[in-house]
């Protein structure tokens, strides 16, 4: 194997460059202690503990309030070995007063210290809670702990009961109290989020200190609010945080519809000429490092600040309704965290509604020196005094930055003027008449602060060995992150042991100039502490880390331990022995190993250990890689601790292959079940094979079979074949399951496991004796039987449909007996047998299984579930929904199988069980969608917060509902309403009525009764819950019309002239009658199939006619073909205006009568029950006169006859 060599020896750092990466990420790792020393040293209750290695890439989570150690505020201002403080809106710049509704909970706070020699500590974490009525609060308790939670202590330590917050490469343990020399730099995310309203929080200010992330002393007094207790804590530390609106270009919400930029320029504030209703005001980049950073209080112009060209200023003023709505809600008076998001909520909800709370926004750009005026017109009046929000922009984005509009909230103009950042001797935010506001400055704050690492050394695992020898050691070499200061001229300084300066300051213009800084080994050849400084324009430390250089002789420079290279497939394991020295010998007893910083992966990225990868104490590394594992080398860092306390981190290198088939891959066994019986041995057949297709195959030669794991005792398995014997133990009871896991190994290695299962079968039956004869094989002797009164010739007595011995043995559910009556087929006495109770799954000793009032045979008949109270789950059992005892509203039954009975959207339960604003009971109606029918139902009524059981102004409905057009014998009514869940009453033609109720797009529907047959003419009335009234006419049946009209009015009155013609003495005509009389019925019928509108019915009808026509015969003479003509338009008509009049015909044609040459009169009649239209003799005189014959042809001169007139004479 080869040889995997440190790639360093002591002195190099494989892990404190990820520091960087702590700062930046929110991930927290809790880690059992920052310390590092000697195993003695490391003590909890008296006893000794091994001292875990601190990892600079990890977080140590310090959270003193969420461990207990700090449960109330007056804690926080004596609690030993403490930083604590707030983070919240800086609607103060003073720490102190960050308490009370300022404070914002859950956010990471970060913090590192410098302690008095000048050695760094790791990165510590904890949250903000509340603490009694004060939000945001933030605790790190700086003691070091086991993994238990017990503090360490270290014999060493000056810290009180020896308690010392992290042991250094030295063995010099440090602790954290306050103590003069001591600095600390705290820190959050930037930008945080308010989860509520999605707006970004950005960081502008910390206390101490000032500067966002700088280092403070804690000697910095009262700096912003922080205090310190000398040997104790620090304390009234602050984060301040400002929420950002998204910006114009985002769309954001504060700004109106009624949008403009004041494109005049700045203009004095003061003086005649100077506009009203105005804001005037600057922007600058902050110098971040004047003596304002030191002071509570706000910003000021100081050198080194730096004016903003053409930055861009917003300002927006609430409407008239906004006005009133923001008073509404008293927006102004709720807690500062909840300001943000009530205004937005405000806005949505009002242009949801179509009203405008915003008047207007106006903005304006900075001229060169940074000035802006905002012209907001006269229209705006005082508005602008008390509903204003400002903010400012560059680029496109919100500036982070530190001004006197800390929230997107409409407020007074100065309402936080203590906190508004000052130039040019202005204070606050001052007024001039008519509303000219001036001074309402915009101070840009960097964020992005900077993060200053020494890559190669640190003061905890990887110190500088000077007994290597200077010309052995690298330089210190440093790496910087994140952004550098706005101020520019930033450089690094060098800080030795002694506290003095190393060096000339190493300007730095660029992150990548940091290479240019290291420190040389000759600078660091004293052993001691050295710190690298990152410091701004303003001497501001903005950034510092530190490294140990020791000169004693140490275990770590002896061993050199090194892993031999270890290669794994992907879906196998392995395991990597324990490291050796460099003469492959062990390493000294009481050597331990952890795992240490991130691992390397095949891409030379650092990434987290993945969870396959396990060091143990004793150094083995257990590797065991998934399938889909990348393959290729993985580097893990190891961190070696020798028995006198010193430490070197080694590298593991692991390959991983891509994944191998096995043949456990290759091959499926698979045994089938066994059967046997009480104390019998029972063999199980060899295993058969399929391979990955599901093929059956045979088994790899030498294959093994062994019994697996927890194998049931006795079990004998065959290790080349696989057989399996059994032993069923003598009391095993029927239906009993025996596993046997059995194990395959295949030539290669591989592994598979198998179970068997073996099913215990019924033991023999004795022999019957008169003792235990069972001649009805019910499970009771015949002498059982006798005693029980049962039959022993009928296994089921009383026929329930169970025997009569599982009657008798019966059990319930916990085992206990529980039988029934064999000679009873309902021992329960409640109308369902007891084999259909054991079916149903109810009780047959119970009559009403469920305790709801309703015995099994009752629910049967309503169909709910006798084995639940409340079948429809609406809040009220089964029985009460029947007899209505649980209607409180006016108990009467509701539906137990439909939890919402009246289906208004309320379960039945809360209907009956509802209250009003005062507690008090005011059901609705279960059975009613709208008690108090007022056309909305309650399910709506509530939802919108109305009274159900009172109809209010504008509730009533005021539109009739609408019917879909009606057709003879159509069996369902449809239409629609202008509310949802309303009811609807459809009144049908005779006075029945049907009711249903509109779904949540107002359409209804109805079904008509199978006895009620629509015909046209008939009217149907529809009223809603509102009384509103439709009345709807049936019309005619449009297809029968259509096939009337064109059958007969077309086809065949066509035909009617020579179907007349035949029968009478028309010269020129007799050539063709034998044929037209032959051809007459046939042509008509062909031409209307040939049309697609035959209708059988009408067919008759229309025969019928021509039988009556055949009638007049030969005795009308030539001059009557004319009338006979008419009247057989007549009789045309008639039959197409039955069928096509919207009343629904009942033409007054009757009786149609025509005279012939020889004085007989000829009736005819459209009506289909007369006798087939047969001519009748009246014996009516020749010599009726011409006006007489005129008006017996035409028929009757009434109105309905006119219409048959008019069909007859349009044909």
């Amino acid at each position: 194997m080869k040889k995997n060599y440190i790639a360093r020896r002591r002195g190099t750092s494989v892990a404190a460059a990820a520091l960087s990466l702590a700062l930046v990420a929110p991930a927290v790792q809790t880690v059992a202690a920052p310390q590092v020393g000697p195993a003695a040293y490391a003590q909890t209750s008296g006893t000794v503990a091994a001292t875990p290695a601190t990892d600079p890439s990890k977080l140590i989570e310090a959270d003193g309030i969420a461990n207990g150690y700090v449960t109330k505020r007056i804690d926080m201002t004596n609690a030993y070995a403490t930083l604590s403080g707030v983070v919240g809106l800086k609607e103060t710049s003073a720490s102190s007063s960050l308490k009370g509704t300022m404070g914002i909970n859950d956010a990471t706070v970060y913090m590192k210290f410098k302690d008095v020699d000048g050695t760094i500590s790791p990165i510590y974490t904890a949250k903000s809670h509340q603490l009694g009525n004060t939000a945001g609060n933030y605790v790190f308790d700086l003691r070091a702990k086991d993994k238990d939670g017990n503090v360490l202590s270290h014999p060493e330590s000056e810290g009180r009961g020896k308690a010392y917050s992290f042991v250094d490469a030295n063995g010099k343990p440090h602790i954290f109290d306050g103590a003069r020399g001591q600095e600390y730099r705290i820190w959050v995310d930037s930008p945080l989020k308010n989860e509520e309203t999605g707006n970004d929080l950005g960081y502008v200010r910390q206390a101490g200190g000032g500067v966002p992330g700088a280092w403070a002393p804690v000697t910095q007094g009262t700096a912003n609010g922080a205090f310190y207790l000398e040997g104790t804590n620090m304390q009234r530390t602050g984060v301040f945080l400002e929420e950002r609106a998204p910006s114009v270009s985002e769309n954001s919400y504060m700004v109106s519809p009624e949008f403009s930029m004041d494109e005049e320029g700045w203009h004095k504030p003061e003086g005649t000429e100077a506009p009203r209703y105005s804001y005037f005001g600057r922007v600058w980049s902050d110098a971040e490092g004047g003596p304002d950073r030191n002071e509570t209080g706000p910003l000021y112009q100081w050198k080194g600040d730096q004016p903003i060209e053409g930055a861009k200023v917003y300002a927006s003023v609430l409407s008239d309704d906004g006005i009133a709505e923001y008073d509404r809600l008293a927006i102004a008076d709720m807690p500062y965290r909840e300001q943000a998001a009530a205004t937005k909520t405000m806005i949505e909800n009002m242009r949801a509604n179509g009203k405008e709370p915003i008047l207007k926004t106006v903005g304006a750009e900075t001229d060169a020196e940074g000035r802006y005026t905002i012209r907001m017109g006269d229209d705006v009046s005082d508005r602008m005094k008390n509903y204003t929000y400002i903010w400012a922009e560059n680029d496109g984005k919100v500036l982070n930055s530190f001004s006197g509009f800390p929230t997107p909230v409409f407020q007074k103009v100065n309402g936080n003027a203590g906190e508004n950042p000052n130039w040019g001797g202005a204070v606050g935010i001052p007024s001039y008449t008519n509303q000219r506001w001036y001074n309402i400055n915009f101070a840009e704050v960097q964020a992005d602060i900077a993060n200053l690492d020494i890559v190669n050394y640190d003061s905890y695992l990887n110190p500088a060995d000077l007994p290597e020898g200077i010309n052995n050691l690298e330089p210190a070499k440093i790496k910087l992150t994140g952004a550098l200061p706005l101020s520019g001229d930033n450089k690094i300084r060098w800080i030795g042991p002694d506290g003095k300066q190393i060096g000339e300051d190493c300007p730095v213009d660029t992150l990548a100039d940091a290479t240019n800084c290291s420190l040389a080994p000759e600078d660091f050849a004293t052993p001691g502490t050295y710190v690298a400084q990152l410091v701004n324009a303003y001497d501001v430390v903005v950034g510092q880390d530190s490294f140990v250089a020791i000169d004693k002789v140490r275990q770590n420079g002896e061993f050199e331990p090194q892993y031999e290279d270890a290669t794994v497939s992907a879906g196998e394991e392995t395991t990597v022995g324990a490291p050796k020295d460099k003469d492959g010998k062990e390493l000294p007893e009481g050597t331990t190993f952890e795992p240490v910083g991130q691992v390397t992966d095949p891409d030379g990225k650092k990434v987290d250990k993945p969870d396959w990868i396990t060091v143990k104490p004793d150094g083995s590394i257990e590797v065991e890689p998934p399938k889909d594992t990348k393959p290729g080398d993985y580097t893990i860092p190891v961190v070696v601790t020798y028995p006198d306390g010193s430490r070197e981190t080694i590298e593991a290198r692991v390959t991983v292959l891509a994944p191998v088939e096995k043949d456990k891959d290759k091959f499926e066994p698979g045994y089938e079940d066994g059967n046997g019986k009480p104390g019998e041995d029972v063999t199980v057949p060899a295993p058969e094979f399929k391979d990955k297709d599901g093929k059956e195959t045979k088994a790899p030669e030498d294959t093994k079979f062994t019994p697996g794991e927890n194998a049931p005792d006795g079990v004998k398995v065959d290790p080349d074949t696989g057989e399996i014997t059994v032993p069923v133990p003598e009391d095993a009871k029927p239906n009993d399951k025996i596993t046997v896991p059995v194990e395959v190994t295949y030539p290669d290695g591989s592994k598979d496991n198998v179970d068997v299962t073996v099913t215990v079968e019924e033991p023999d039956t004795p022999a019957p004796t008169p003792e235990n004869k069972d001649s009805d094989g019910d499970g009771l002797t015949d002498t059982e039987e006798k005693e029980l009164g049962t039959d022993p010739n009928k296994a089921d007595t009383d026929g329930d449909g169970i025997n009569d011995g599982d009657e008798v043995n019966r059990v319930d559910e916990d085992g206990n007996p529980a039988p029934t009556d064999p000679n009873n087929p309902d021992t329960d006495g409640d109308g369902v047998n007891d084999g259909d109770e054991k079916k149903d799954g109810t009780n047959p000793l119970e009559k009403d299984s469920d305790g709801d009032g309703l015995t099994d045979a009752e629910e049967k008949e309503h169909g709910t579930d006798p084995n639940k109270a409340d079948t429809d789950g609406d809040g009220i059992n089964d029985g009460d929904e029947v007899t209505g005892d649980g209607n409180k509203f006016d108990g009467k039954p509701t539906d137990p199988t439909k939890a919402d009975t009246d289906g208004d959207g309320i379960n039945d339960g809360d209907e009956v069980n509802r209250k009003d604003k005062d507690g008090n009971p005011a059901p609705t109606d279960p059975n009613n969608p709208d008690t108090d029918g007022d056309g909305i139902s309650d399910g709506t009524e509530i939802e919108n917060g109305t009274d159900p059981l009172t109809p209010e102004k504008g509730d009533v409905q005021d539109k009739a509902p609408t019917v879909q057009p009606i057709k003879p014998g159509d069996k369902t009514i449809s239409g629609a309403d202008d509310r949802p869940n309303s009811k609807i009453v459809v009144e049908l033609p005779g006075g029945k009525k049907v009711e249903t109720t509109t779904d949540k797009d107002g359409k209804w529907s109805v079904k008509v009764p199978a006895d009620v047959e629509l015909e046209p003419g008939q009217n149907i009335k529809v009223s809603d819950a509102a009384g509103n009234e439709t009345t709807a006419k049936v019309g005619i049946d449009t297809g029968k019309c259509v096939a009337t009209s064109v059958g007969f009015g077309l086809p065949l009155l066509a035909l009617i002239p020579l179907g007349l013609a035949t029968q009478m003495e028309i010269p020129g005509l007799s050539n063709v009658v034998a044929d037209a009389n032959a051809q007459l019925q046939a042509a008509n019928t062909q031409i209307q199939q040939q049309l697609g509108l035959f209708n059988p019915e009408i067919a008759a009808q229309v025969d019928a006619a021509n039988r009556q026509l055949a009638q007049f015969g030969a005795d009308l003479g030539t001059v009557a073909a004319g009338i006979a003509l008419i009247a057989a338009g007549i009789l045309a008509g008639t039959l197409i205006y039955d069928n096509c009049s919207p009343n629904g015909g009942g033409s007054s044609v009757k009786d149609l009568e025509l005279k012939g040459s020889s004085g007989k009169t000829y009736a005819g009649s459209s009506k289909k029950d007369e006798k087939g239209g047969k001519a009748s003799e009246k014996g009516a005189d020749s010599g009726s006169s011409k006006k007489d014959q005129k008006q017996d042809a035409t028929g009757s001169s009434t109105k309905d006859n006119k219409a048959g007139e008019k069909a007859a004479d349009k044909k």
